[in-house]
């Protein structure tokens, strides 16, 4: 039996014993991923799935903003609300020691809203 790839966020839920479910897609490895299409895939509305995207200010510090997958990140009003000169989007995440990148999975995440 295959091991369950997981990612960070899945094993934290899992420490904090918190219920969540896993949705899977299909999409080549190395292809970029949009959520919009993630939310088609998956059955889920896309008003209601959001992403995760880290950027990197003027002073090098890393700001994590979480958006509606359908959008896009305004970088001018992400560095106004960091309070810097201006921001960039991160470079993707590389394995220590390695020059490979990660998998998409691994660098990006998309959410679905909690229901109440």
């Amino acid at each position: 039996m295959a091991k369950e790839a997981k990612t960070n966020a899945m094993r934290m839920l899992e420490r904090a014993k918190v219920a969540y479910t896993s949705h899977e897609y299909p999409h080549e490895e190395g292809q970029a991923v949009d959520g919009a299409n993630v939310a088609r895939l998956t059955g889920q509305d896309p008003a209601t799935v959001f992403k995760t995207l880290v950027a990197v200010g003027a002073s090098r510090t890393n700001y994590v903003f979480v958006i509606p997958a359908a959008r896009e990140l305004d970088l001018k009003k992400a560095a106004k609300a960091a309070g810097e000169a201006f921001t960039v989007i991160a470079p993707p995440f590389t394995a220590a020691g390695s020059s490979e990148q990660i998998s998409t999975r691994a660098a990006s995440s998309l959410s679905p809203a909690p229901r109440t």
